[in-house]
Parts: C-alpha cells; sequence; structure tokens
C-alpha cells in the first residue's frame, strides 16, 4: 500500500498540511464572530429615547383617563370626535417641521427600518417621498372626516356600517405621519422646544388607539421602545391644579344641550349627543377633554367658563 506522500515518515503532519489547517482555524473563528468577515451594523442611536427628552410632556396626568368611553356617548361619536381631533393635531404637528421634510431630505417615507408605500384607489402600490406621502394621507382624511355621509354632524343622523373600519384606516396612515416625524425630524421638533408637543401628541394617540383595538399591534411595533417609556404614567402632581383641568381628565362630559326625558314630552328619549368636530355654525358647540389639550391656558379657560354655563 502506498505511503501519503502528505506526511513524512514519522507521521506527523507536513509544514503544507500545517499551514492548511491554520488557515482553517483562523477563518472558522472569524466567521463565527463576523459573517462574511464583516463588521455587523451597528444600530443607530435613537434620540427621542434619552430621558432628557422623553421627559419633556405638556400634561403630567394619565392620558388613559381622556380616552375612555363616556357612559352617556355613543361609541362611533366618540371615535369621531377623536379621530377628527388627532387629524388636526397630527396635521398642525407636521406643519410645524414641514419646511425641513422635501423631496431631497427625505426621498422614501420612512421610519426606522420601514418603507411606507403609498395605495391608490385602485390598489396600485407607489413609492413616494415623504412630503406626496403625508399630502395623500392628510387629503384623503380630510376628505373623509368632512363627508356629511361617513362623519355625519348632524343630530340623529346615523354613521355608516363600515365605519370603524374607515377610522382604523385614518389611524394607521396617521401613525405613519407620527412615526416619520420621530424618526427623521426629531432633531428639528427639539431645536423648536416642540417635542415635548410631540411626546404628549403621540402618548395620547397611542392610549387612543389602544383603547379601541384601532391599529394592529404589528403596524406600531416599530415605535414599540417609545410607547413603552411614554405610556408609563408619570408621577402624580403634588400641587394644586385649576379646578376645571382637574375635573376635566375624569369628569362627565356634559352635552351640547340638555337630554330630555320622557317624561318632558311623553315620547322617547332623544339619541346620544353630538360632539363638536370642527364645523362652524353651531353656537352649542361642545369641547371634548381631548379639544383642550390642543389649546392654550387662554383658550382653555374660556371653553372651561363656558361648559359652566351648559
Amino acid at each position: 500500500m502506498a505511503e501519503d506522500s502528505s506526511r513524512d515518515p514519522t507521521g506527523e503532519p507536513s509544514g503544507h498540511d500545517f499551514s492548511r489547517n491554520l488557515l482553517k482555524t483562523l477563518f472558522h473563528r472569524k466567521s463565527k464572530g463576523k459573517p462574511n468577515g464583516k463588521k455587523p451594523p451597528t444600530e443607530e442611536k435613537k434620540q427621542y429615547l434619552e430621558v432628557e427628552y422623553t421627559k419633556v410632556r405638556v400634561v403630567d396626568f394619565d392620558l388613559k383617563e381622556l380616552v375612555v368611553l363616556p357612559r352617556e356617548i355613543d361609541l362611533n361619536e366618540w371615535l369621531a370626535s377623536n379621530t377628527t381631533t388627532f387629524f388636526n393635531l397630527i396635521n398642525l404637528q407636521y406643519s410645524t417641521i414641514s419646511e425641513f421634510c422635501t423631496g431631497d431630505t427625505c426621498q422614501a417615507m420612512t421610519a426606522c427600518n420601514t418603507v411606507y408605500y403609498w395605495y391608490d384607489e385602485k390598489g396600485k402600490k407607489t413609492k413616494c417621498t415623504a412630503p406626496q406621502y403625508v399630502d395623500f394621507v392628510m387629503s384623503l382624511v380630510q376628505k373623509l372626516v368632512t363627508d356629511e355621509d361617513i362623519f355625519p354632524t348632524k343630530y340623529g343622523k346615523e354613521f355608516p356600517n363600515a365605519f370603524e373600519t374607515l377610522v382604523k384606516k385614518i389611524c394607521r396612515y396617521l401613525f405613519h405621519v407620527l412615526a416619520h416625524i420621530y424618526w427623521s425630524h426629531y432633531r428639528e421638533s427639539v431645536a423648536m422646544d416642540l417635542h415635548g408637543h410631540l411626546n404628549t401628541l403621540y402618548t395620547h394617540f397611542i392610549v387612543f388607539i389602544r383603547e379601541f383595538n384601532l391599529v394592529d399591534p404589528k403596524e406600531t411595533s416599530i415605535m414599540d421602545d417609545l410607547s413603552e417609556v411614554l405610556c408609563t404614567p408619570l408621577p402624580p402632581r403634588t400641587e394644586p391644579r385649576h379646578r376645571e383641568m382637574n375635573r376635566a381628565p375624569g369628569a362627565r362630559l356634559p352635552s351640547r344641550r340638555r337630554r330630555r326625558t320622557p317624561e318632558d314630552e311623553g315620547q322617547s328619549a332623544p339619541p346620544a349627543p353630538r360632539l363638536a368636530r370642527g364645523r362652524e355654525g353651531d353656537s352649542e358647540t361642545f369641547h371634548s377633554p381631548t379639544h383642550l389639550l390642543s389649546l392654550g391656558p387662554c383658550q382653555q379657560t374660556g371653553l372651561a367658563g363656558q361648559q359652566e354655563t351648559l
């Protein structure tokens, strides 16, 4: 039987075998720690998670108290009122950084590692810049919330059967806008000292959609780290608050007009009251606690006095 020419007569590996085995060992070790010999991508630091920024809020009470359905308010009416308010506030928040969100700076609608595509009415998928995407969102939502057949404001008019489905669609789009602001324009919000308003708006929106299961948790999971931080209730205040603002979070919501009873005219009780959703011409406008958060202290004081007279 022929001897193996790769080994010397003493049975020890030859120099060629030794070098080959050494290279295999080194390569094996390298590929274990760094696939393909490349450094793993480093996760980008998220400024909006830093404690000095997350602790900044406009209000310091638990916003979950603001989203619970009041006993005397119809569910669809409550969803309509809050959805319209969030649309207005998120649109306003985006307008503060819109000059920094351009086709050059934001060539795609991104948040974290997610790219959002726009689907038109025919289901056609379109990749567009962030400002284009936001414009599509705001135009669509504006069209929906001002449609009397979808978001009725007239007393006694019914909501459509697919109303909750439309609300879920709106909330999903609005979440995309908020996520993009945090991911791409939080630095500008901090520079303008508007991150406290953004944090409060985001927290309020998240607890609202969670309360009524309006957005799939998988959709919002990209911002779970921020949601976990912001949705943790802040420590209670020790100093007294203004009387009206202290009652607002858990207070019973006043109706736009006095509720009739069957004894009044021998008739059945009327439908649940409508909540004002930004339409003009109604002298009996009702402002929910959600709406109060978007106003300044002077406006809040004036509205509080108005509520006392109802």
